[in-house]
């Protein structure tokens, strides 16, 4: 049973994860919440437990050009991995999420609904 403590919003962010000791994964979010992300990634050596160094880069106007954190892989399928992270994004990126419709009937990671936002 999955357990959220935020609405999942779907959109397409770029993002670029980080393993220590390993170069850098470009990926893209398929979903994000204040708490978490799924995120699509070709990348098939994440592990449940892992500590990720995660940039997700910000459009202009949020006041930073990127938002650094940490997060857990709390999820790893074939579609991608689920993150948990370290801490709440800033708030420009919570305002930019709370004007987003919220993801409906969507199965965690597909990154695909009627109406999807796309961040540039």
């Amino acid at each position: 049973m999955e357990h959220r403590c935020g609405t999942r919003r779907v959109v397409r962010l770029p993002v670029v994860l980080w393993r220590h000791g390993s170069p850098p994964v470009a990926a893209e979010i398929a979903d994000i919440s204040i708490t978490g992300l799924f995120v699509k990634v070709s990348e098939r050596r994440f592990a449940v437990n892992q500590l990720l160094g995660v940039e997700v880069p910000l459009p202009p106007g949020c006041g930073l050009s990127a938002w650094r954190t940490r997060a857990l892989v709390v999820r790893t399928g074939p579609a991608g991995i689920g993150l948990l992270l370290d801490q709440p994004g800033p708030p420009a990126l919570l305002s930019l999420l709370e004007g987003l419709p919220p993801a409906r009937n969507l199965p965690a990671g597909t990154g695909r609904a009627s109406g999807e936002i796309i961040l540039h």
